[in-house]
């Protein structure tokens, strides 16, 4: 009976040890809100591309937007995932605009 209540205890002060253990780091999403305008654009170009990527550390996301008559306006938000590790050693962002015809691979 004796060695059942100290097991129990033992496994007790185990679980309150491991519940006290701080959580892993979460890893975190970046949402960059990129005011885009452009006009006049040849009428082949269906869709426009936003990509962004945090500096130096590379996470990168995007987000595409369908384009009608030549022209967009609007504000497109771009998430980006980043881990705990690099947004501690991020210095900064980058954000690029793609073209893309109705085939091919953009430019």
């Amino acid at each position: 009976m004796i060695r059942r209540t100290l097991a129990g205890i033992a496994a007790l002060g185990a679980g309150l040890l491991l519940a006290a253990a701080p959580a892993r780091a979460a890893d975190q999403e970046i949402t960059f809100q990129v005011p885009v305008k452009v006009e006049k654009l040849h009428p082949e170009v269906t869709a426009i591309s936003i990509g962004c990527r945090v500096t130096p550390v590379g996470s990168f996301g995007r987000a595409d937007v369908n384009i009608a008559n030549g022209a967009y306006t609007g504000t497109v938000a771009v998430k980006v995932k980043v881990t705990q590790g690099e947004s501690a050693t991020a210095q900064g962002y980058r954000c690029e605009l793609f073209l893309y015809p109705p085939q091919g691979s953009g430019g």
